[in-house]
């Protein structure tokens, strides 16, 4: 992946990114092997017509869209302090939060100690943390992250705690900081909310939770 610009007008950042031919090339074979088995063209039995004819009569980038989503996790597996990100956290200072996964102690790629490289580095970046700020290194994320600016969502965490755990680190970054989350579909949302509503929690903080962090991120 090659981030070729950037470019940022008020509120909005438009940013270019190329995947390189090879690359995309062996997505669309992925997706075509998966979907030929539905695709029915005069002349074939089904699941027998070969990519390039299918792709003759609906467009050549017909199975691009499928494509990316094979090569999602080929696509995005780089740190998130890798260099190749930063036009994109300089083009986005002072513009649309920018929400990442994080922790999740099987990968390197987005350890707590990255983003704060990276919020060292563009301090106007306006970041929401996911999962407390780091998977499974809850303990973690507090340490390192605890005196910047960035916002921390419960998704994918509360599950994963010690009793009292949430509470400990709700009251210490301040509810403020804090925004509801659930990662679905991974889980589902209905358990999810009851999980968090049965924290040890002051209306306020429910309050400042569930909704009015969110809208003071997004402007709402």
């Amino acid at each position: 992946m090659i981030i070729k610009s950037t470019e940022k007008n008020t509120n909005k950042a438009t940013i270019v990114v190329e995947i390189e031919k090879e690359l995309m090339n062996k997505g669309a074979e992925i997706a075509y092997k998966k979907q030929r088995k539905n695709i029915r063209l005069p002349g074939f039995r089904p699941g027998k017509a070969p990519r390039k004819m299918i792709e003759k009569m609906y467009g050549e980038f017909v199975f691009f869209e499928d494509a990316i989503e094979e090569l999602f996790p080929e696509i995005y597996d780089f740190a998130i302090d890798d260099e190749r990100l930063f036009p994109v956290y300089d083009a986005l200072q002072d513009s649309i939060p920018v929400m990442l996964h994080m922790g999740d102690p099987r990968y390197p790629y987005s350890h707590p100690a990255r983003l704060r490289r990276v919020l060292d580095l563009f301090p106007r970046l306006n970041v929401i943390a996911a999962h407390f700020g780091g998977y499974r290194l809850f303990h973690t994320a507090w340490e390192l992250l605890r005196d910047t600016d960035c916002i921390f969502d419960t998704s994918s965490a509360l599950m994963f705690m010690e009793r009292g755990e949430a509470e400990h680190y709700i009251n210490a970054y301040g509810a403020e900081r804090m925004a509801y989350g659930t990662d679905s579909p991974l889980w589902d949302p209905v358990t999810e909310m009851k999980r968090f509503m049965q924290l040890k929690l002051t209306d306020e903080q429910f309050d400042q939770i569930l909704h009015k962090t969110a809208e003071r991120v997004l402007k709402l």
